[in-house]
């Protein structure tokens, strides 16, 4: 019965709402310092929707892997080690997106042009 009513506390609170709220929290904190460094704000945005996303599905506070334990079954140290070599993709997409600008903005830039107009 403990193991149900924690997963129904996860699965309460592992909704797009927390990254919702992370971004409404996060953004007028951080917006100013990656102005600051020259970030374009939809490269910003990109890095930090990767990154809210990434961290739904990494321990310690890793919402969705607290979930698929509870529905699946799984212990969820073995759910945790099994899905490891699933995030190396999202973390080296993330280190991208980070590095080369380009791969954020080139479709933003196709459209609207270089200047944004």
């Amino acid at each position: 019965m403990r193991v149900f009513q924690n997963a129904l506390t996860f699965r309460r609170n592992a909704r797009p709402e927390n990254a919702t709220s992370a971004k409404i929290i996060l953004l007028p904190l951080l917006l100013p310092a990656a102005d600051a460094f020259g970030v374009d704000r939809v490269q910003f945005g990109m890095i930090i929707t990767l990154a809210l996303l990434i961290g739904i599905a990494t321990p310690p506070l890793g919402v969705g892997l607290y979930l698929m334990s509870a529905v699946s079954g799984v212990k969820f140290e073995r759910l945790a080690v099994s899905i490891l070599p699933l995030l190396i993709p999202p973390f080296v997409a993330l280190i991208l997106i980070t590095a080369i600008p380009e791969i954020t903005l080139w479709l933003p830039n196709l459209v609207m042009g270089p200047d944004g107009q």
